[in-house]
């Protein structure tokens, strides 16, 4: 019975179904809804202005690496930071979460038209593709990061799976950059390597000389 009462004394947050029914529809990395969802919970806590250092402990990041991820959620138009005086006319900042919510809302719009279908499923390969490169650099991409790689994807029409062999090449020799991966996918370029099946065929081929 304590423990009911510890748990039910330590309060409840709720979170619109409609984050998770289109996770895969939205363009926001893992660290991105992750830092989403604790910055929904701050807000409906109602705990003030938030401390920047407490909630990247929170989410296990280091603080440049979460305030870099909140200023990404707020250049995708996720959150708005909100400034506002309190009445010493002391500087603070506020955060709204409703944008985000306001865009899932379409999803559920019968009159909404969406030339969704390809759309959606270019959206969850850049994710899948930011969510991997995140993954093995061991932390958070800028934003500037994250349009290389949607640049790649979008402008130069590189699959994510040539993508995913050219961070695979990056982690094989310990060069954990964008820069390295970018030399890599233009010099199978440059061979005429333009598939990842092509790519594997030349590495068999150096393989057994």
């Amino acid at each position: 019975m304590d423990e009911l009462r510890g748990i039910l004394g330590a309060g409840q947050v709720s979170f619109s179904r409609l984050l998770f029914d289109h996770y895969q529809d939205l363009d926001l990395t893992a660290s991105e809804f992750t830092v989403y969802l604790f910055i929904s919970e701050f807000v409906q806590m109602g705990k003030g202005e938030a401390d920047m250092r407490e909630l990247a402990q929170r989410t296990k990041m280091r603080p440049g690496d979460f305030t870099a991820v909140l200023s990404s959620l707020n250049d995708k138009g996720a959150i708005r930071i909100l400034t506002k005086k309190d009445d010493g006319g002391r500087l603070h900042d506020y955060y709204d979460v409703t944008p985000l919510l306001t865009k899932l809302l379409s999803y559920t719009d019968p009159q909404t038209v969406d030339p969704a279908a390809t759309r959606s499923q270019q959206t969850s390969a850049s994710r899948q593709v930011l969510n991997q490169v995140e993954t093995e650099f061991g932390r958070p991409l800028s934003p500037i990061e994250q349009q290389t790689v949607r640049a790649w994807l979008r402008d130069d029409h590189y699959s994510p799976e040539l993508v995913s062999l050219a961070l695979r090449e990056a982690v094989l020799n310990q060069a954990y950059s964008l820069k390295y991966m970018d030399r890599v996918l233009l010099s199978w370029e440059k061979n005429n390597l333009r598939t990842p099946e092509a790519v594997q065929r030349a590495q068999r081929r150096l393989d057994s000389l």
